[in-house]
């Protein structure tokens, strides 16, 4: 059966309303706690109109949901839906490409005070048998931001051959640091994560390298 289609050009699409619902429950309790019943009352549609959009059930719609954070991420790193060369083309450093995704967690922590973190990440923590959908989903959100991420990586001096490991790498921290954030209830973690990942950015890239010092001229010895 096809996947229901999001529009991004249709912000008032019922199936897209029904998606961020989903996301919004993803962020906040995860995908056990986001069942039909707190989608239908998050999203406001008829639950006639959830089940006509999404015949597949909840796997479908945390599979949708799951897609258009992806996307969304990507596009704020420049990379529009499919990530790759667009993302090279928006011309970010390796540091600044990271600072994109830290600052999208951030804005989530911040703005819900600590209360929701990452949907794509509460989606894949309860991923099971019950879920293939959700999962090819997950599977393609962080394969999209890595191979963006690895691209500008690769674009900004980074060895191609630790490129992808170290935007595997960033994805790893960053999604770490945003659970320290919600159980610290402080935004420290991120900011300090994403700094060290940056320096090491920066090392890798060689654009923390100090100038090579000027030759010295010879001294001409008097005889």
């Amino acid at each position: 059966m096809a996947r229901p289609r999001i529009d991004p050009e249709h912000p008032d699409s019922p199936a897209r309303a029904i998606a961020i619902a989903m996301a919004t429950l993803l962020r906040r309790r995860g995908y056990h706690g986001a069942g039909l019943n707190e989608v239908v009352a998050e999203s406001g549609a008829p639950r006639g109109s959830v089940y006509h959009h999404y015949p597949q059930g909840k796997d479908a719609i945390g599979a949708a949901a799951v897609r258009l954070v992806g996307s969304g991420v990507l596009r704020a790193l420049g990379g529009g839906s499919h990530g790759g060369g667009a993302a090279r083309a928006a011309g970010r450093t390796p540091r600044e490409a990271l600072g994109v995704i830290a600052a999208q967690l951030s804005g989530w922590l911040q703005r819900s005070g600590f209360d929701e973190g990452c949907p794509v990440v509460g989606a894949a923590l309860a991923l099971g048998p019950d879920t293939p959908l959700t999962r090819e989903a997950c599977a393609e959100a962080f394969a999209g931001w890595v191979d963006a991420l690895a691209a500008v990586y690769r674009d900004g001096g980074i060895e191609a051959a630790r490129a992808v490991p170290l935007a595997r790498l960033s994805i790893s921290a960053l999604e770490g640091a945003v659970g320290l954030c919600r159980a610290q209830r402080s935004i420290e973690p991120m900011r300090e994560v994403a700094a060290e990942l940056g320096a090491m950015l920066d090392a890798a890239s060689g654009a923390g390298a100090s100038p090579a010092p000027a030759p010295r001229r010879a001294r001409t010895v008097k005889r």
